[in-house]
């Protein structure tokens, strides 16, 4: 027989509204205490990014939590009691705590000098392994080889500087790139920052110029649906990746018919992060891959976020490869 919950809260000293509230829904406060600076659902985001991260061979330790909270709390203006937007050790330890049943720290196995300059048969093979994994979870290997290719894309930048040498160097015949170390010349550069996939498909180019704002007339007459940016580098940032990736890479999927259209990516979130690891995604519905070197300029939440809303898994290429595992490196 169930009590009145008047006769609940009497009998075990707790207010009546408080377990009123807590029976009925009202109440969406998860942990004991005082509330936390992050709501719950924000957290959970940052958890999986977390694990999202850790999985793609790219962990982060507390400091880079710290930024990759940082950056949220700007980009949202969000009201924390963080020193300068960036959390502590403290709210790092609690945290923890609190998602201690997701995340755990662990030691990393770190590659020696030596070994992670070298570009080894078995360092590639075991990153190949990892990456049949990851298709077999995808459900790729049940793809015709046409679909497949149409499913595998890579991103990478170049540079070419504004006032280029016209020295010539003696190489061996043949050689795809031919490179030379140089120190800072003081000349510019501008970056573009490219997509393609097995099938031979391409994304409209990035253009990235070194200034503080774009004039209209450094777009003009560029390739169609190309995007333009500007950094105080040059170089590409975590703002213009997030932006290539939301208004060039995602938009252009969707032109393709590879991943759900902007109405549909609303569901199903919640339904991936309880799918088991080892579970294989369903054929109809199988989203893309998208290679990329692990630069810390190409992680952050936003983008992992959009990710995982648009069926997109992110790898990252073993680190010091991509001269020699990037598709097209050589041609561009």
């Amino acid at each position: 027989k169930k009590a009145s919950i008047r006769k609940t809260a009497a009998a075990y000293g707790i207010p009546y509204a408080t377990l009123y509230d807590h029976l009925s829904g009202k109440s969406k406060k998860r942990y004991a205490g005082r509330p936390t600076a992050l709501s719950y659902e924000e957290e959970k985001e940052i958890v999986q990014c977390c694990v999202v991260l850790q999985e793609m061979g790219f962990p982060i330790d507390r400091t880079s939590l710290a930024s990759v909270v940082a950056d949220y709390v700007q980009a949202t203006k969000k009201d924390t009691p963080f020193r300068c937007d960036f959390p502590g050790p403290d709210w790092f330890q609690l945290f923890m705590k609190r998602w201690k049943a997701v995340l755990s720290q662990r030691k990393p196995q770190h590659l020696s000098r030596k070994r992670a300059k070298a570009l080894t048969e078995d360092r590639v093979q075991k990153w190949m392994e990892f990456v049949e994994q990851i298709y077999r979870k995808l459900g790729f290997f049940r793809l015709s080889r046409k679909n497949l290719s149409r499913r595998v894309w890579n991103c990478d930048e170049t540079a070419f500087a504004t006032a280029s040498s016209s020295k010539l160097v003696i190489a061996r015949r043949g050689a795809r790139s031919v490179y030379e170390t140089m120190a800072g010349s003081g000349r510019d550069y501008i970056t573009v920052h490219w997509c393609a996939n097995a099938n031979g498909d391409q994304i409209a180019p990035y253009v990235l110029y070194k200034a503080q704002h774009l004039y209209s007339i450094w777009t003009r007459n560029g390739p169609d649906k190309a995007l333009y940016g500007v950094s105080s580098s040059g170089w590409m940032e975590k703002p213009n990746f997030h932006s290539w990736f939301e208004k060039g890479f995602l938009p252009q999927l969707r032109e393709l018919k590879l991943i759900p259209q902007v109405s549909e990516t609303v569901q199903a979130t919640e339904d991936s992060s309880s799918e088991s690891a080892n579970q294989e995604s369903d054929i109809s519905n199988p989203g893309v891959v998208l290679f990329f070197d692990g630069h810390y300029s190409h992680i952050n939440l936003d983008v992992i976020s959009a990710a995982r809303r648009n069926n997109v898994t992110l790898i990252t290429l073993p680190p010091n490869t991509t001269h020699a595992l990037a598709i097209g490196r050589g041609s561009i």
